[in-house]
């Protein structure tokens, strides 16, 4: 059984609203139940919770995609030099982007109003993450201790969302994984059994991130029982349908199968700080005449590592490619393996014993989950500005901003009142 979980706006508890105490861990002690009680209080149980789990997403690589980026001010001065600049991820200068309230422009394409952002919120905090330790590991954000670095986790996550908010969408959702296991483990009780325990600093980050985009007026998506993806691709298709144009904030190759005229991704360079738009035009650059509907074939024939999937041992992603592009998909392949011209790939067929298929079913999105599961309309993510002007939103970041040093906390407000001012 499953349970679905809807998070709604609701006014923050009164804590936030009172003068910090003078102890670090009152205040950590004050606001954490604060933050707590407020999803608590918007949760609501359609089904039963699933037996206790973990699913998170990683973090895909992304190679050979990026031409221009907009110079980051995080990498500027000598490697000693400590900044007060949050490494957040900056838009991908690609032509001319245009972002005003009416229209957008990515790679020359112009798009109207209706549009739509989902973003991986489990990618863009590991992402956050491990950006923050590699610039307290080079001394570039002062003097960070263990209560302060998961601070910085949260800021640069809503820096990163301020940034996508530029683009001025219509719509807006962030979607995370919930705790739990899903249909996969069932499928294959190992899926991502190899991963490390997440992070305490990513744990607490959760905690907070979560009240602090609802406070901004931004719908937050769980769905127990399937990962965050299948979510994602679900509402990317119902709005595709709609007619909307779709852009899918995330990281993770998973959503190459799903990419289309309408639908495009904002992705993040592996070096630095950038997000790239890609689409149908670079899947071919990078993938020739494959198809994105092809790509889960591909998948299910690697395999992945990070998640456990075990694919087809012994054939990489080239010689993938070069049999789904010859043999259509991957029943095909498996139909014809015996007359597969290239040697060490009809070997590593021959030997395979179901992986494959088992690893397609557990790499293809479920982007067809019923409304049940995900009891929202897409009017329900339409872009909104706070009730309250921001108020709670300021107070959270102020009583978090307490246990770092630098201006993070007016950056951050000044930046959303500029926003909310073109809404």
């Amino acid at each position: 059984m499953i349970a679905a979980t809807m998070h709604a706006l609701v006014t923050i508890p009164s804590p936030f609203r009172l003068p910090m105490p003078s102890s670090n861990t009152a205040a950590l002690s004050r606001l954490f139940c604060s933050a707590k009680a407020m999803m608590m209080s918007t949760e609501v149980a359609l089904w039963v919770v699933p037996a206790e789990g973990r699913s998170n997403r990683g973090a895909a690589t992304l190679r050979g995609e990026v031409q221009k980026v907009i110079p980051s001010k995080n990498f500027q001065g000598h490697p000693s030099q400590k900044l007060h600049i949050l490494p957040d991820d900056q838009l991908v200068e690609i032509g001319e982007l245009n972002t005003s309230k009416t229209s957008s422009s990515e790679g020359g394409h112009h798009f109207p109003r209706e549009r739509i952002i989902l973003v991986d919120g489990n990618a863009i905090l590991y992402r956050a993450y491990y950006k923050v330790m590699t610039q307290v590991h080079y001394g570039k954000l002062g003097d960070v201790d263990s209560e302060g670095d998961w601070v910085l986790t949260v800021f640069t996550t809503l820096s990163t969302v301020l940034r996508l908010l530029e683009l001025y969408p219509s719509h807006i959702a962030v979607i995370f994984d919930h705790t739990g296991l899903t249909f996969r483990h069932t499928l294959f009780p190992a899926y991502k059994g190899n991963r490390p325990p997440t992070p305490d600093t990513l744990q607490q980050g959760l905690h907070y991130i979560k009240p602090a985009l609802l406070a901004m007026a931004m719908k937050v998506i769980e769905v127990p029982g399937v990962e965050a993806d299948d979510v994602i691709g679900t509402l990317a298709l119902t709005a595709v349908a709609a007619g909307m144009k779709v852009r899918i904030a995330s990281p993770d190759k998973d959503f190459f199968q799903i990419l289309s005229s309408e639908l495009r991704l904002l992705r993040f360079v592996p070096r630095g700080s950038g997000i790239v738009s890609f689409g149908i035009e670079e899947f071919a650059q990078r993938y020739g005449n494959l198809k994105p509907s092809q790509f889960v074939d591909v998948m299910a024939l690697v395999g992945d590592k990070v998640d456990n999937i075990p694919g087809v041992v012994g054939i990489g992603e080239k010689t993938a490619i070069q049999l789904i592009s010859q043999y259509g998909s991957l029943e095909k392949v498996l139909e014809e393996r015996n007359d597969v011209t290239i040697q060490r790939a009809r070997k590593c067929l021959l030997e395979e014993k179901g992986e494959a298929l088992l690893s397609k079913r557990l790499v293809a999105l479920r982007a067809d989950l019923p409304s049940y599961m995900i009891p929202y309309s897409l009017k329900d993510l339409s872009l909104q500005k706070p009730d309250d002007g921001g108020e709670n939103f300021f107070q959270l970041l102020k009583a978090m901003a307490s246990y770092v040093d630098g201006p993070y906390f007016n950056d951050l407000q000044q930046r959303s009142l500029d926003f909310w001012k073109k809404v």
